[in-house]
């Protein structure tokens, strides 16, 4: 899916760190305070919007980096993403809170976009802090506060591709235990072929 300007609210930039260079050098000659989070953004829910107007309301301007396909792959597994990336970063890119969208790739060192970008505040979930507190050493010049948000949403993601996941492997029990149920009735000779 190709994206244009037109057809998001926020500013796209994908993978053109050189762009997202420029874009961080003005917004800094201006003054104004940058917010920084990233994710996989997958199956968009409630949460995701608490979380990023949470984000939003903290600097002038709110940075969402989307995990490519490739890089929510080795993380979450090979059933996902749910949705592809141009489909994720359209949704994203269209939310109020945020301004801009930059993706992160596999290929690119984990805090690459944090030593770009060197936010005022790194917007994390307490879901995946313990992942990102392990490395603040290593990033904390970085950014000037890592900020470690409660869940937003009872129902994350993960918890509901589980549900869909269980969802159709009990309608599938179902269907087997009735085709089951029929084989055993002909092999009985209770049921006509």
């Amino acid at each position: 899916m190709k994206l244009t300007q037109h057809s998001s609210r926020a500013l796209v930039l994908g993978e053109d760190k050189d762009r997202l260079t420029e874009v961080i050098t003005a917004i800094k000659t201006f003054g104004w305070k940058i917010t920084f989070t990233q994710g996989t953004w997958d199956m968009i829910h409630s949460g995701h919007f608490m979380y990023l107007e949470k984000a939003k309301a903290l600097a002038d301007i709110l940075i969402v980096a989307v995990d490519t396909d490739e890089l929510t792959r080795d993380r979450k597994g090979a059933d996902r993403p749910f949705d592809p990336e141009g489909e994720r970063i359209l949704t994203i890119s269209g939310l109020r809170p945020v301004d801009i969208v930059v993706t992160k790739t596999l290929n690119e060192h984990k805090h690459y976009l944090l030593k770009i970008i060197q936010p005022d505040f790194f917007v994390i979930s307490k879901s995946t802090g313990d992942e990102i507190q392990n490395d603040i050493d290593e990033f904390g010049s970085m950014v000037g506060e890592v900020v470690n948000f409660e869940p937003q949403s009872s129902n994350s993601t993960t918890a509901k591709f589980r549900k869909l996941k269980k969802g159709a492997f009990e309608e599938f029990r179902t269907e087997l235990d009735a085709l089951t149920d029929r084989f055993q009735r002909r092999l009985d000779g209770k049921e006509e072929r």
